[in-house]
This record gives structure tokens, C-alpha cells and sequence, in this order.
């Protein structure tokens, strides 16, 4: 079997695992309460599947902006160097 993996609300969690049981199961513990989700790729329907994946990106990228400079990496500062 071939598994993957999206990040959901633990409300769309529900909704998905509800709906198809045999494709959607939450992670083990503290991740699958928090929206973790694992997908049977074998089982799940392309349509699912792409609004699964949708909804996942959609809440990355909300975080992302939420956050806001962890998108970007900080400029590198020079260092001084020290001698021994």
C-alpha cells in the first residue's frame, strides 16, 4: 500500500474521514489530532485526493502569511571573527 500525507483543519479532517473512511485516516496521536491526515493512494478518488491537497495548501500558505517573515529567510549579518 502507498500512503501520503496532508495537512488539514481537524475539522476538515473529520469531514474527509467521514466521508471516505476507507482513504482518510488521522496520523497517530498529538499530529492526527491536529488535522495530520494519512491518504490511501490506492483507495482514494482523484477528486478527493485534489481537493484534499488543495485545502492543505490553501492552509499552509494562510499560515505563511499569517507568520509573515518565516516566508522569507533572513538576510545573512557578517560575522566577526574572532582569533585564538
Amino acid at each position: 500500500m502507498r500512503w501520503g500525507m496532508v495537512k488539514l483543519t481537524p475539522e476538515q479532517q473529520q469531514d474527509f474521514i467521514r466521508d471516505d473512511p476507507d482513504s482518510f485516516t488521522p496520523e497517530a496521536g498529538a499530529w492526527g489530532r491536529s488535522g495530520s491526515t494519512a491518504v490511501q493512494l490506492a483507495t482514494v478518488s482523484d477528486e478527493a485526493l485534489g481537493e484534499a491537497l488543495t485545502l492543505a495548501w490553501t492552509n499552509s500558505a494562510r499560515t505563511v502569511r499569517t507568520v509573515g517573515t518565516c516566508a522569507t529567510p533572513a538576510p545573512k549579518t557578517a560575522r566577526k571573527r574572532t582569533r585564538r
